[in-house]
């Protein structure tokens, strides 16, 4: 059963559609889903993805079928390189298409704002609207994604709550206008207006069967390749910081997802403790000393170390 805001009011589905179909204007929609985990943003971002690319088969009325604007090959989850592969392939150019970008955070981050990955994927973002395309993206919270693409945002779905025996998510839609507040960046969140009425909440339900199994086919072998190469880069770090070959043998980095990784357990003799180590135990000795200062966390500060090289002394 199709819920609605009020009698008479169009679906989310259909306005977003309304709006990059739009003959009249060159009109693109960057959509943001924000909430906490298992608050329903894939499922429901996933479900709005679908029902946008048929509304948009429908509007231009071309006998289209609704997969040519949004499919599995449309989404990308857990992946460094994802997004920018996916725009940056011919797939953009095809005029209404619709994109998911899932767990943004690993993709778009605020914390690799100079990477060329981040760079690239805003210029993307300035151009799209050329082909008026849709993108959706998912991320916990704004500030996890990179700050220019925050402020090109269309919309942001914030999630509220999700039933998940009668299937359906409940979230608050904002159109968004980036502008300034006492000489600073702000932006104003303005709820979608229907003759008149504010729409200050929506309902949505579940993506088909189809789209599900072959999301989560995609998102496990995604998320196996991530930590493969999450391992690879742990091992690149210890290198780094002066491990020998011996302890770094016993770090593996291409076991099967599964099995057990040896670890290196013996870091008695790393250079890093041997330096600090005498300090440490002098400063833990010493009677003078309050508790608090002989915490691990005092005396890796007062020696401009870390914590953790501190607590490997015994």
């Amino acid at each position: 059963m199709q819920l609605l805001a009020y009698p008479g009011c169009p679906t989310l589905a259909w306005i977003i559609a309304s709006r990059v179909t739009n003959k009249l204007e060159d009109a693109d929609a960057f959509i943001s889903f924000t909430g906490r985990k298992g608050s329903s943003k894939t499922t429901s971002s996933s479900a709005l993805c679908e029902d946008i690319a048929e509304n948009i088969s429908r509007i231009r009325g071309k006998g289209e079928p609704p997969e040519k604007f949004f499919n599995i090959d449309h989404v990308r989850s857990i992946t460094e390189m994802g997004a920018l592969e996916l725009l940056s392939s011919g797939a953009l150019t095809q005029e209404n298409s619709v994109f998911l970008l899932d767990d943004t955070g690993t993709q778009w981050s605020s914390r690799n704002f100079q990477s060329p990955v981040n760079k690239t994927l805003n210029a993307i973002l300035q151009i799209c609207r050329i082909y008026k395309c849709v993108i959706v993206a998912n991320f916990i919270l704004q500030s996890h994604i990179d700050i220019q693409a925050r402020g090109m945002a269309d919309f942001r779905a914030e999630m509220q709550y999700k039933n998940a025996k009668e299937e359906y998510a409940v979230f608050k839609f904002y159109y968004l206008e980036q502008g300034t507040k006492k000489n600073n960046p702000h932006e104003y969140k303005k709820y979608l207006k229907w003759h008149g009425k504010r729409i200050t909440q929506w309902v949505i339900g579940r993506p088909s069967k189809e789209y599900e199994a072959a999301y989560k086919q995609m998102r496990k072998s995604n998320t196996d390749e991530f930590i493969v190469n999450a391992r690879q880069k742990v091992r690149e770090i210890l290198e780094k910081s002066g491990l020998s070959e011996e302890e770094l043998s016993k770090i593996a980095t291409t076991e099967p997802i599964g099995r057990k990784i040896p670890q290196a357990t013996d870091y008695s003799t790393h250079p890093k403790v041997l330096t600090i180590q005498a300090k440490v135990r002098a400063i833990r000795n010493d009677p003078s000393l309050s508790e608090k200062e002989r915490s691990d966390t005092r005396i890796a500060k007062k020696l401009g170390t870390t914590r953790y090289w501190v607590g490997l002394v015994t």
